[in-house]
């Protein structure tokens, strides 16, 4: 009950950013279901998928993403510098994170959001992008309850 509770929360919050929420468990899933979203079809993206896989094959050691995010990033931006992100629930920067890559190694800039105060002190000394430490919500000044194990 509580998982669709925050899973409308999320459709909500996305839809008002022009977003989609997409669930997919492997990189291919996920740039299947982007290049459908982005390209509404489904011929040019097959294609596409196999130079995606390879290129995740050959820069898969790279990754501290979960699903390969950071790699889909820059294969979709054809491995463009200076970029620009925004990662929200960055925990301590490194670990599962979609933007340690592109940060690191790609010169990109951004912000990390992340409310839980027990990733802010390592989150701190990883990363040298702009951090915000309060909880991203859809209306300024609300107060929220934020738990935190």
């Amino acid at each position: 009950m509580r998982d669709r509770f925050i899973l409308r929360k999320l459709r909500q919050f996305g839809k008002k950013f022009g977003l989609k929420l997409i669930d997919a468990n492997s990189p291919a899933a996920l740039f299947c279901e982007v290049m459908k979203y982005r390209e509404g079809g489904e011929a040019e993206h097959k294609s596409r998928e196999h130079e995606f896989l390879a290129y995740v094959s050959r820069n898969l050691s790279s990754s501290k993403a979960q699903l390969c995010q950071d790699l889909f990033a820059l294969f979709l931006t054809e491995e463009k510098r200076n970029g620009y992100f925004v990662e929200f629930g960055a925990t301590n920067g490194v670990t599962l994170s979609n933007t340690y890559l592109l940060e690191t190694s790609w010169g990109w800039s951004g912000i990390l959001a992340e409310p839980a105060r027990g990733w802010h002190e390592d989150l701190k000394k990883n990363r040298r992008c702009q951090i915000e430490t309060h909880c991203v919500w859809s209306k300024t000044g609300e107060q929220l309850e934020f738990n935190e194990v």
